[in-house]
């Protein structure tokens, strides 16, 4: 499914955070994602114990939360790949770590595409740095 069906998909199901997203700033992105990715784990460890029965009430809950803090997490990836570079090298570099990682490593996307999508976006935050140095 391409990124901007996934997007708007992932709006539906959390239309709240779906409207908060446009007025957040790329460190905040980089925040929530972090702690999302953090309470994932955490529900993850958890949940593949040998003392949480999958089938049980208790199990089936926090797969559920897992699926949505994780979905939640995607949307946010999304919205941090497809903006455009802040001209912030230190911020520009985390937001490729993070959605390069995300996408190979969650996702399973081939590699050559997320290496093709690093360096474009790198050119790209090379150049806003640039014009952002001449700016001031």
């Amino acid at each position: 499914m391409a990124d901007m069906e996934r997007k708007a998909r992932l709006a539906q199901s959390f239309p709240t955070e779906a409207m908060r997203l446009p007025h957040m700033a790329g460190i905040e992105l980089e925040v929530v994602i972090a702690a999302l990715s953090a309470g994932i784990d955490g529900l993850c460890g958890v949940y593949n114990q040998p003392r949480c029965d999958a089938n049980s009430v208790g199990g089936k809950w926090i797969a559920k939360e897992m699926d949505r803090l994780g979905g939640l997490r995607e949307m946010f990836i999304l919205e941090m790949k497809h903006r455009e570079p802040t001209g912030n090298p230190d911020e520009d570099e985390e937001a490729i770590r993070i959605v390069s990682s995300y996408e190979m490593l969650d996702c399973g996307s081939d590699i050559a595409e997320v290496m093709e999508w690093m360096i474009g976006r790198k050119r790209k935050a090379d150049e806003a740095a640039r014009n952002t140095r001449r700016a001031a």
